[in-house]
């Protein structure tokens, strides 16, 4: 089964408390090639300047406001508010490269359509958007992850992930119980 070519991608990301950081991940999301994204910014429950920097963007993003809820919840809501079947992720202090969407949405193409999920390495940088080389990465094939691949650690940063949306929802989404590894969690869930 092959995707069809503009397929739309909602982008989702949460934000608490990123002012710093906020402006750069829109910025990346915005510089995607992929033709037919849409950014849904998950405001949660900010206290500092994130919400006046969301504001300059209202024209180009969606802001969708809660009550500070933690990360799962505000990645939920944004599965929520997604309008398009496919979602990609990016942290509030994450940056994407400009062609990450295209070559997420070419590699689920040619995978086919049993696949839920497929992801792309990531590489670590400071503030400033310098490469760290503590974890350097190079390009690979494109492999498979099973469960116990993601038992041992997680194998991808969610900021590198294109999903089916129904495939999420269906499972509940993120865990909102837990503090920390709620990426790792839904994505074990979703290889059982």
């Amino acid at each position: 089964m092959t995707l069809p070519a503009q397929e739309g991608v909602s982008i989702i990301v949460p934000a608490y408390n990123y002012a710093e950081f906020i402006e750069q991940a829109l910025e990346s999301a915005l510089a995607q090639t992929y033709p037919n994204i849409e950014i849904v910014v998950v405001d949660d429950g900010s206290t500092d300047q994130t919400p006046v920097i969301l504001r300059r963007y209202a024209d180009r993003i969606r802001i969708v406001t809660q009550d500070n809820l933690g990360l799962a919840a505000a990645r939920n809501t944004g599965l929520r508010e997604a309008s398009h079947g496919l979602v990609a992720f990016l942290d509030a202090d994450d940056i994407l490269l400009p062609g990450m969407v295209s070559l997420l949405h070419g590699t689920l193409a040619l995978v086919g359509g049993e696949c839920a999920l497929v992801a792309a390495n990531h590489s670590y940088i400071d503030a400033s958007g310098r490469p760290l080389d503590k974890y350097p990465r190079g390009p690979q094939e494109t492999v498979e992850v099973t469960r116990k691949d993601l038992l041992l650690r997680n194998r991808f940063a969610t900021c590198g992930v294109l999903a089916r949306r129904d495939a999420l929802v269906a499972l509940g989404g993120f865990d909102e119980q837990l503090a920390r590894v709620e990426d790792r969690d839904l994505w074990l869930r979703l290889v059982e």
